[in-house]
Formats: C-alpha cells, structure tokens, sequence
C-alpha cells in the first residue's frame, strides 16, 4: 500500500517521532510511505530526507485561497491508499474530495476542546479516528455518540533496547537530571523547572540539569536560571537529533516533564526505554497509563514544584530505589509500549 502521513510542517517534536516510528512499521511491513506537509516547510524536511524518507511538501501559497489550496492537498493526497492525518486541519478539510478507495483517518494527539472540534467535525467523511490516550479515546468517544466513525485507542510507542540499558552504570554522586521537549510553558510548564531544581538544591542534593529542546521560552527560560543563580547548574542543549537524545537519557539518572497537558507523550517512555526514571505531572488517563507512581516512576501534581522536587529528592537519598525503578520501567515499555505493537495496532 502507499501511505500519506500528514503535518502541517514537520518540525522536531513528539509529534515528528511518532509520525516516523509509525513510518518505520509501515515500511518494516512492506509499505511505500511519505510524509505530506501541507501547510510550511518545516525546518527538519531535510534531516527527514537525509534520513532516507520520502518528503512532499506543498506549501501554502500567498496569493491563494484556503479554498483552492485544500483541493491542491486532497489532489496530491488522492494517490495515496492511506491518508494518516496528524493535527492537520488542511488535510482533513479535504477528506470529502478523497476518492472512497483511499481510507483517510484522523489521529488526536491532544485533549484540548480544540483537537476534538477540529477532528471529529470531518469524522463523516473519515474511515477511523484515532485517539493515543485512554483519556483522548473517552472523551472522542462521548463527542461522537451516534456518528459512524470508527473510533480506535492506539496508545504511542518507542524504540526499546534489548537489555537494561544501565544494568552496568554504577550511581555517580551527582544526580543528573534532564528535560527534553518543546520549550514552551503554555503546554510543558517549562517555568517549573528552575523552582524545582533549586528545591533539590536546597534539600541537601547534589544535582545538574539538562534542559533539550527549542521553543518560543528558550530565552525567558534561559533568563529565569540566570535571575535566581541556577546558570552553573543548569546546560540549554538546544534541539537534539533523535540519537543525541538517546545519548543524554543514557547519561541522565531523572526525566523531568512538568507538562500542564500532554495527549501520550513519547518523552517519558523513551526515558524508561533508557532506563532513565520520569518524574512528571499526573495526567489521568495519560501519563498515569504508562508509569506506575512508586514503581516506575513518581508523579506529581501540575503546577506542584514542591511535589516533584520531593520526589527527585528522595531518588537522590537511596540510589537503590532509583535503580529498581529504573529496570522496572524498562521492563515496562518493553512489555507494553514499543514501536512495533503500535505499527501493528
């Protein structure tokens, strides 16, 4: 089958990985695949083809009309068996135009009022909705009562080393503590991080933070570590290759991910496939799904600075706590959240 996964740019983010593990299967399965941009050229296009897959953009014209550009994409889209739409509002809008042999589905990867509105306002001319949580499923499902869409829960997955990836790495003094994400407070609460790692530092534990990622509070964040004298605590990494973020979970005893909403976030899990212990805001339904709090990893309330830099102190004090967890929670993706259950599912 050609498959069309769509965006409307690819970019560097939890979507972009799990639009490319899901290209991974299809063309592990057999399947001819392409990313479809159909709004910008997104600034990770090139590293996508550099690393050999198909990319097609069709930007969004400046002297054209919304109109005209969505029967452009569903022209292209057409050739495809399989449209994969990921929060693309130019794709769906043009699912009515896509010939009955092409199956078009819609993937929600966020519990916003929004994602539901925009998604399930094309669920007549759509073969499946596709919700990656427990609590995006619940909530599409109650949206579509008594529509004919077929609503599935495809839950995300990771790539998953064989063996416990620190089953050799003996605990340093300092713990190593992480973020890796869009660096955006509206949605990953960013502004929590320099309040919780200087609890930590307070509480007697030695700690280091490594902040991964780019978005529109790089600066401000940057700033706010400088303000309240973290700056020689704290090391702004920058966008990361999938690979150099791999290298840092190694490298890393703690994930943190003070998200104020997430739909299934990929960081946790390719934290645990790591072996690296996750410390992040309870979302039910969500992040609740993939970590067990105390034995996967903690969980804490949203916006609770206090919450989170309990839990991390206390990962600091007993090492072989830390540890356990550690294999647990590889253990736990391995049985449950990899790559290729979700390309089968």
């Amino acid at each position: 089958m050609k498959i069309a996964i769509t965006s409307p740019a690819l970019r560097l983010g939890g979507l972009e990985k799990y639009t490319r593990s899901l290209a991974g299967q299809f063309s592990a399965a057999g399947h001819e695949v392409a990313f479809v941009e159909t709004k910008w050229r997104g600034g990770w296009a090139g590293w996508f083809r550099e690393s050999g897959l198909v990319v097609r953009s069709l930007p969004l014209p400046a002297l054209r009309s919304l109109a005209w550009h969505v029967a452009r994409v569903a022209r292209a889209l057409a050739e495809y068996d399989v449209v994969i739409a990921n929060d693309d509002a130019i794709a769906r809008a043009g699912f009515g135009l896509l010939p009955a042999a092409t199956a078009a589905v819609v993937v929600i990867h966020a519990d916003l009022a929004s994602q539901y509105e925009t998604a399930l306002g094309v669920s007549n001319d759509c073969d499946a909705v596709v919700g990656v949580s427990d609590a995006i499923a619940e909530h599409a499902a109650q949206r579509l009562a008594g529509r004919s869409a077929h609503l599935v829960r495809i839950h995300g997955g990771v790539r998953v080393p064989d063996a416990w990836p620190k089953a050799n790495v003996a605990p340093a003094g300092m713990l190593a503590l992480c973020f890796v994400g869009r660096i955006s407070d509206y949605d990953k609460g960013v502004f929590l991080l320099p309040s919780i790692l200087q609890e930590v530092l307070d509480s007697g534990v030695d700690a280091r933070l490594v902040v991964a990622g780019d978005g529109p509070d790089l600066l401000e964040l940057r700033r706010r570590f400088t303000t309240v004298g973290l700056g020689g605590r704290v090391e702004i990494a920058g966008a990361l290759s999938a690979k150099a973020v791999e290298g840092l979970l190694d490298l890393s005893d703690v994930l943190l991910l003070p998200s104020r909403f997430e739909g299934f976030p990929l960081a946790p899990l390719e934290a645990m496939a790591r072996g690296t212990v996750p410390v992040v805001t309870l979302l039910p339904g969500s992040t609740d799904r993939m970590i067990e709090d105390g034995v996967h990893g903690a969980l804490a309330a949203s916006g609770d600075a206090a919450g989170f830099a309990t839990a991390i102190v206390a990962f600091g004090r007993d090492r072989g706590r830390l540890r356990r967890m550690s294999e647990a929670g590889w253990r736990r993706v391995r049985e449950e959240f990899t790559e290729e259950r979700m390309g089968a599912e």
